[in-house]
C-alpha cells in the first residue's frame, strides 16, 4: 500500500475498490436512507451488493 493510501485507511476513508464515482455515491445514499447502523452501512459499502464491484 502506497503512503497516501495508508493515511487515507487510518483517517477513516473506506476504499471503493474499482467501483465508479457514480455507483459509490448512488449505494451510499441507499444506504444512508434504509439504515441507521454506521458499522453496517461500512460494511455494506465495502461489499458487492448487485455488481457494482467486481470479483
Amino acid at each position: 500500500m502506497y503512503e497516501t493510501g495508508r493515511k487515507l485507511t487510518e483517517a477513516g476513508v473506506i476504499g471503493g475498490e474499482d467501483m465508479t464515482t457514480e455507483a459509490a455515491l448512488t449505494k451510499l445514499m441507499f444506504l444512508l436512507g434504509n439504515y441507521s447502523d454506521p458499522e453496517m452501512i461500512k460494511n455494506l459499502l465495502k461489499s458487492r451488493l448487485k455488481g457494482e464491484i467486481t470479483q
